[in-house]
């Protein structure tokens, strides 16, 4: 319920000029009021709360505080507020009680967003309870959308407050430091996620970066989920040792199953064909383990592989996977990047007619993710038809399905993977064929875009390989004792 004191509070803020009181506070504030009715205001202030509605309709028009007070003073209609009238135009916030007076009303909007929820959490357990579902899926899915929105609400705030650690700067006088602090952390590339490829890395400041959203887009067999898996073996060859806690990379999978996701992995670390493997799998398959952890011991890094069912699956689900790791491993290991196979297979959690919309939508909570996470996120999607012409070029034009996939990103690079079969596939290039990939930059907000690189697709060893960034070697030793985790 609201209180008078916090009327006060909003009345003085609407009527404050400070730069610190911004529109997204006055949409705060105007989201605050139009959750209460009048019914639900005590007599004692309730024409206190209608003035402030006025107020605050009246500073949404650019209006300043003199004419506002003006209009209203006017108009006759709040004379029996004279006097608390004549109070707001003689007293103001100091400056250190802005900060303040924003944060208690981002709060209020926050605690009003999620009030909104409570009725739908009383309707689904009014059904539960009265057994008003038809059958177990359609609770399950209720209940699923039900959690999904309520996490996005969370998602939301926690992402305002993570972008919002510098929200100012006066040029002339205050301290530049924290913002060049920034600047340099931003830019150094030292926070970066190295993609393992020295001419890729340069066109991308070092690599992934925090808080961004990277989307290689390419057609059936150009090698979506192939590079994706090339990543994140580099990214845990190249992670530096920079503290105690180990990197996790979390890999969620939609398109491959964990068994196929590890053989693809272990192919690639060992450099081995996968005819090669599975025909001496019965000793292969004591090797795999102990490869596998050794490899990631020796780099200080693991990575959390999860496949979830496609169109059942929401951002929502993978930040919540995410969060469960961290609370899992605190102290110990921190989730450092995380890569999704694949975007399209995601849905919103929320009804759109049209597929291009909902795609928009997934888009912008991956994005949202990003910056909520303070790390990278990176993920694969498929191109439109066009595409699958070999003869012709490729753009971001060919993004299948939602242009909004390339509006919400950081970083779009488009896939092209040039077999030595190329010529004659339909779709699939032949497996066993090498060939050269290309990367077409075609979105980029920390370098050049319309930059081309070059690197070979080796498909049978799931192996992506060209100029590498620096990587500390691993050396594979068939009877290597395991070391315990």
């Amino acid at each position: 319920m609201l209180t008078d004191q916090f009327i006060n509070l909003v009345c003085l803020t609407l009527l404050n000029d400070s730069v610190k009181v911004t529109d997204a506070t006055i949409q705060d504030i105007g989201c605050v009021l139009s959750y209460y009715s009048e019914e639900e205001i005590p007599l004692a202030f309730r024409k206190k709360f209608d003035l402030t509605k006025t107020i605050y309709r009246l500073r949404a028009e650019n209006k300043s505080k003199d004419l506002i007070l003006d209009d209203i003073i006017s108009a006759n209609h709040f004379s029996e507020l004279d006097s608390y009238l004549k109070q707001l135009s003689q007293r103001s916030l100091s400056p250190e009680k802005i900060d303040p007076a924003i944060d208690q009303i981002s709060q209020k909007k926050q605690l009003v967003s999620l009030m909104s929820g409570v009725p739908q959490i009383e309707e689904f357990v009014t059904n539960f309870n009265t057994q008003n579902f038809a059958d177990t899926n359609q609770i399950i899915d209720g209940w699923g959308n039900l959690i999904t929105n309520l996490h996005s609400q969370v998602s939301e705030f926690k992402r305002k407050k993570t972008t919002s650690t510098i929200k100012e700067l006066d040029l002339l006088h205050d301290s530049f430091n924290d913002v060049t602090e920034q600047i340099s952390l931003s830019y150094s590339g030292q926070n970066s996620i190295s993609t393992g490829f020295s001419e890729l890395d340069g066109y991308m400041n070092g690599g992934f970066e925090k808080t961004r959203l990277y989307i290689f887009g390419g057609a059936s067999g150009d090698g979506k989920s192939v590079l994706l898996n090339n990543f994140i073996k580099n990214a845990v060859e190249t992670n530096p040792e920079t503290d105690n806690e180990m990197r996790i990379f979390s890999y969620y999978t939609m398109e491959n199953l964990i068994d196929e996701s590890l053989v693809r992995l272990y192919c690639s670390l060992a450099d081995k064909d996968i005819e090669e493997m599975l025909q001496q799998f019965n000793h292969e398959r004591g090797v795999i383990e102990r490869t596998v952890k050794e490899w990631q011991q020796d780099h200080h890094a693991f990575i959390y592989m999860r496949y979830f069912p496609p169109t059942l699956t929401s951002v929502s689900d993978l930040i919540s996977c995410n969060d469960m790791l961290t609370n899992k491993y605190e102290g110990r290991a921190k989730v450092a990047a995380t890569y999704v196979d694949y975007l399209d297979l995601l849905r919103s959690g929320q009804t759109f007619d049209l597929h291009r919309l909902e795609l928009g939508q997934v888009t912008i909570d991956m994005k949202v993710a990003a910056v909520m996470g303070g790390i990278p996120w990176v993920t694969v999607t498929q191109l439109n038809r066009g595409a699958y012409n070999i003869k012709e070029d490729v753009s971001l034009a060919n993004m299948g399905e939602s242009i909004k996939k390339v509006e919400h990103s950081d970083f779009v690079g488009i896939l092209r993977n040039m077999s030595e079969a190329s010529e004659d596939r339909d779709i699939e290039v032949s497996f066993n064929s090498k060939g050269e990939l290309k990367i077409i930059i075609g979105k980029n907000r920390s370098g050049p875009k319309n930059k081309i690189i070059k690197l070979q697709s080796e498909f049978s060893k799931f192996l992506i390989s060209g100029d590498r960034s620096p990587n500390p070697q691993f050396e594979i030793h068939q009877d290597s004792t395991l070391m315990g985790i």
